[in-house]
């Protein structure tokens, strides 16, 4: 089922879904800046956890018009597992970018799949941020890692730094102690953002206008060469004063384990 995001902080908040029985949701005209939300809902029946996709793709078959559209309206995929006899609601923030042109009469399609066999990449993107305001400046990075799969490989984090899972549990010194050390190759890991992580109402919060992914998992690279867990904790715990040297997520990730 589709959701029509009507401002509700969440997609688990919303009470309004259309299917394929239904009117499809409402459409108009938006403007460069400005957001909507795509939410789902699944209902998987059966007694296994299933993989699924919900991807948008631009389908208008003109080539110069479906580019305008594609700039307007970026095509994007979303990932995740729904547990077995259980249901549950995802989606994802998209923004119309400042510099889109002007375009009218696209057509964009949203398909759900189920079944979806990794693994699947995904790249990450770091910044440094002003710990008050939280607006992005100076140096950026990226690695790349697994949304779907068996393992969660990452591969580019710079000699430089470290990189590191930061939960959002009940408080500072929980999220520091639930810190996971991730390294270059293969991380045996669990489903990512982990049981416990609450998030912090990141698209809501005010500090991240252009999240695409309102639920999932923070990634930092913080200075030092391949950190033990001891001293990346240590280092996290003196938030002050070490805090400004943190290369921030520009958004969430998830990661989902098939095997």
């Amino acid at each position: 089922m589709q959701g029509d995001y009507g401002g509700t902080p969440t997609c688990a908040d919303n009470t309004v879904w259309f299917d394929e029985n239904t009117n499809l949701p409402p459409t108009g005209p938006m403007f460069p800046e400005e957001s909507r939300k795509l939410c789902v809902k699944i209902n998987n029946t059966g007694e296994s956890p299933i993989t699924y996709s919900v991807t948008s793709e631009i389908t208008n078959t003109n080539v110069a018009l479906r580019e305008k559209c594609a700039l307007a309206f970026p095509e994007t995929t979303l990932y995740g597992v729904v547990p077995g006899s259980s249901i549950i609601t995802n989606g994802q923030a998209f923004t119309v970018p400042g510099n889109a042109p002007v375009v009218s009469g696209c057509l964009v399609t949203v398909e759900v799949a189920r079944g979806v066999e990794g693994p699947v990449q995904g790249t990450a993107y770091f910044t440094q941020k002003d710990t008050t305001t939280w607006i992005p400046y100076g140096t950026t990075a990226s690695v790349t890692y697994t949304r779907i799969g068996d393992t969660f490989d990452v591969s580019g984090i710079p000699s430089t730094h470290t990189l590191v899972y930061y939960p959002d549990m009940t408080d500072f010194a929980t999220n520091v102690a639930n810190v996971i050390v991730l390294h270059n190759g293969v991380n045996n890991i669990q489903s990512l953002p982990i049981v416990g992580d609450v998030g912090d109402s990141y698209c809501t919060n005010g500090f991240n206008p252009d999240a695409k992914v309102c639920n999932g998992a923070k990634l930092w690279l913080i200075p030092g060469d391949s950190l033990s867990l001891e001293n990346a904790k240590a280092f996290l715990t003196n938030w002050n004063t070490n805090a400004p040297s943190i290369w921030f997520e520009t958004d969430l990730i998830t990661y989902t384990k098939t095997a």
